[in-house]
This record gives structure tokens, sequence and C-alpha cells, in this order.
């Protein structure tokens, strides 16, 4: 429809659910035309755009649904914010002529928006928010906004990073630590998903610790796959700590395909994970983490020739070992085979001039 015809469209669809609204009794029947009422205008970003201050409004009923308990709501609020952050992002990081850009405003008061809703539904508005930062025209806004929207993250991210430090690293295998480990992890990840490149900034104040929190369960798993044996496999805990562990290199794994400058990534980041690959060689070949292969694969798309001079390296501890695990047969260890061979296409597209591959051939 033209741009006219639909807006009519939308007012009239709107009109009438605010209609059913009025005349449905019960706070439950209530909720869910209201939810149907920003599930619609969620798919017309462009009248959204065009209507700043109804634009507004909506925000903060979806902030208003965050709170709601009827079962789907707060789904709902979470989903539909995340659509209008994505196609509406530039709106909330302008200046509409009010004190400051209304961007500044929701991470003031999130963490009172969000106190109501679970760990899944809190990675998704700190994704949104995260586009929203993204629009931000002015790179040091872009980097001020991403710290505050961090800030409450870091200080708990911090308080553990004490803890370790005067009670030594047992704190790290505490159930309520990896917990709260595993939601830092995974709302970084979040944001680094949408907030591109400027996440490097963040990263860089959390990076060293990450790593050798990374370290830490890496040893812890390798030290019960080697007492438990097959039954390490059912342990709660070593599954736990499986997850976590990947997801600290998916979070760099992210953040290295967003970013943009190519000399601080291969200068300042890669260096650090040298380590891992003597951690990955070290380690039984039940508890390698297959994402490792994966991560270095992900470096040399990244890097292409600025990594040919560690490419030797790479084959000797990652590739190497890796083919002693797949080699006996055509099922074994199928995320490290899979992992393995992109690790070697990506080589061969990107680095296939270094010695060392044709030493491997």
């Amino acid at each position: 429809m033209p741009p006219e015809q639909e807006n009519f469209y939308l007012i009239q669809v709107i009109k009438e659910l605010l209609n059913l609204v009025e005349k449905k009794h019960g706070k439950d029947n209530k909720a869910i035309v209201a939810s149907n009422i920003m599930y619609v205008v969620g798919q017309y970003p462009g009248f959204l755009k065009s209507h700043w201050r109804f634009l507004k409004t909506v925000a903060k009923k979806l902030n208003e649904f965050m709170h709601e308990k009827h079962p789907g709501v707060q789904d709902m609020a979470c989903e539909t914010y995340l659509v209008i952050a994505k196609e509406c992002k530039e709106e909330f990081s302008k200046n509409q002529g009010e004190e400051m850009p209304y961007l500044g405003s929701i991470i003031n008061q999130l963490q009172m928006e969000i106190k109501d809703l679970e760990p899944h539904q809190k990675r998704i508005v700190y994704e949104s928010i995260g586009w929203m930062i993204k629009a931000c025209q002015v790179p040091a806004e872009r980097e001020t906004y991403l710290h505050r929207l961090m800030d409450p993250e870091n200080i708990e991210w911090n308080n553990i990073l004490q803890a370790v430090q005067t009670q030594g690293i047992e704190t790290l295998k505490n159930p309520n630590t990896v917990k709260e480990i595993d939601f830092f992890v995974r709302i970084n990840m979040a944001v680094a998903t949408s907030v591109g490149e400027c996440y490097s900034s963040y990263l860089k104040k959390i990076y060293m610790p990450l790593l050798n929190v990374y370290k830490v369960y890496s040893q812890t798993i390798s030290f019960q796959v080697q007492a438990l044996g097959m039954g390490a496999a059912s342990d709660n805990m070593t599954k736990t700590l499986k997850v976590l562990r990947k997801n600290i290199l998916r979070l760099i794994e992210i953040f290295m395909k967003n970013a943009i400058d190519l000399n601080e990534l291969a200068n300042l980041f890669t260096p650090p994970l040298q380590e891992l690959m003597s951690d990955y060689e070290q380690n039984v070949p039940d508890s390698r983490d297959p994402e490792v292969v994966l991560l270095f694969s992900t470096i040399i798309e990244c890097l292409k020739d600025k990594l040919a001079t560690g490419m030797e390296v790479i084959l000797e501890k990652l590739g190497v070992c890796t083919l002693k695990m797949i080699a006996n047969d055509c099922q074994s260890y199928p995320e490290h085979r899979l992992n393995y061979f992109l690790l070697i296409k990506n080589i061969v597209l990107y680095c296939f001039q270094c010695t060392s591959l044709y030493l491997l051939f």
C-alpha cells in the first residue's frame, strides 16, 4: 500500500483494538488485546519512524508489559522491543527536542524496567539497546552509552574477580558464581551481537580476566574427565562448565566478526589466545573444546595474511592433535571434525602461501 493508505489502515486497526480493550472485562483479556496492539505496531516501523511521540509511547508501554505476569506477555514485550529497536534504532539516539536523547533515559531506568524479567528476556532487552547504541553517530557517545549500559553487570563481574583474589580460584567453582558468570557472558554476547565494532572498548576491560576464567574452567573439565571417564558426560557441573567455556569463546568470535580495526585485532586481541591452543593440545581428547578450533578458523578468516606468520603454531597445536582424534573413524568427535575442516578450508582460502601448509600436505 502507499504510505498514506498504510498509515490510515494502521490507525483504524489500532482504534478498533483500543475499543476492544475497553469492551473486554478481566485483566487477562485486556492484556491479550494490548499485547496484540504492540505486535501490530511492531510490524510498521515506517509509521513509527515518522511519529516519534507514538514510538516513544509504544516503547514505554512495552516497558510496562515487561512487568506483566500474564503468560506470554513479557516474551511478547521483549521480542517486540527488539523488532522496534532494530528497525527504529536511529530515532532513539537522536535529540528529539528533549533534554537528552531517549536512549539516555532508557539506560538510566533499565535495571528497574528489567527486574521482573527472566534471564533470557533480559538478554533480548540488552541486545535491543545495543542496536540503539550502534545507531549513535558520534563514536565517543557510543562508547559512553555502552559503558553506562554495562556498568551494573561490570560491578557484579568485578565483585567476582575480587572474591577470587581474596578467597582463591575455588570461588569460581561455586555453583552461584558459575551461574553469575554464565549470565554475564550471555549478556555480553547479546550486546556484542548488536553494538558491533564499538564493543572493543568494553571487551578490553574484561578480556584478560575472562580468558583466565576460561583456563580455570577448562582445567577443571579436564580433571573431571580424567577422574570420571565416561561419567563426566552426565555430570551436571561438567556440562554447565562446558557450555560456559564455549560461550566465552563465542563472545570473542562475535566480536571478531564485527571488528573493523584489524591491526588492533591482530596485535592486541589475538596474541593472548595463543595459550588456548596450548591448553587445547595438553587436554585429554574428551575434554578439548571444539570452539577453540572454530575460533582460530574465524581469526584466519578475519586477519587473512596478517596471521600468516602464526600458521605453523596453529597447525601444530590444533591441526595435528585434532586430526589424530578424527582419523580412526567417521563418527567420533563430530564438532571437532566439522571445525577442523572449517579451519583447513580457511587456511587454504586465506593463507595457502604458508610454508607450513606445504609441509603438512
